[in-house]
């Protein structure tokens, strides 16, 4: 279960890695287009019955995802600190098995006038896909987006230290949505201490 809730989130969000590592958190109005299109991009293979995660009877009742307001405050300039050795650790999943990844770099930006730090995690195909995982929860969680967290697809460069960390780009799991989908849990070190209040925050 978790593999295809993984690659499934990965097949959606990976439509915007290409405008999120040129674009950046520049040109505020084509900013917003592109952020609201990647939005769109997933509301559409939810709707879709041939891509969505839930089945013709959930679908029935399912309008939509809620997405909140594009804001650049919640786009940030960040710069990823690679460890010399990963580690392997085991992050547990929402059906209480866990799964391997590797702990390979800690993400440092600042945001609403304050530094926090984020741990990326990745699999041995986000590795090749340069892709690192960041899952996160906030103090939002439970009151206006998923009690659990939420998630981040950061794409990077090779020998780049700098990236661009776009709360806009947040998702839920899969299974905020379908309970038969099993979904990593957020690491508690990965705690931020104020609200999110950006990306998907729900369904209709």
């Amino acid at each position: 279960m978790y593999t295809k809730a993984t690659m499934w989130n990965w097949i959606i969000s990976c439509c915007f890695i290409a405008c999120a590592l040129t674009l950046g958190c520049n040109n505020e109005e084509q900013y917003k287009r592109e952020v609201l299109a990647f939005q769109q991009n997933r509301n559409n293979a939810f709707l879709d019955p041939a891509s969505s995660p839930f089945t013709q009877n959930e679908l029935k009742t399912f309008k939509g995802l809620r997405f909140a307001a594009v804001k650049k405050t919640y786009c940030a300039n960040a710069q990823i600190t690679w460890l010399p050795f990963p580690e392997y650790i085991a992050i547990q999943q929402s059906d209480g098995s866990t799964t391997t990844y590797m702990h390979t770099a800690i993400v440092a930006f600042e945001l609403l006038d304050s530094t926090f730090t984020l741990n990326g995690y990745q699999t041995q195909q986000m590795r090749e896909k340069r892709i690192l995982f960041i899952p996160f929860t906030d103090a939002s969680n439970g009151k206006s987006t998923y009690h659990g967290g939420r998630y981040i697809d950061l794409a990077y460069v090779d020998n780049h230290k700098e990236v661009v960390l776009d709360f806009n780009l947040c998702y839920a799991p899969l299974c905020a949505y379908v309970s038969r989908f099993s979904c990593p849990k957020v690491p508690l070190e990965n705690n931020l201490p104020i609200q999110i209040e950006a990306g998907e925050t729900g369904f209709n």
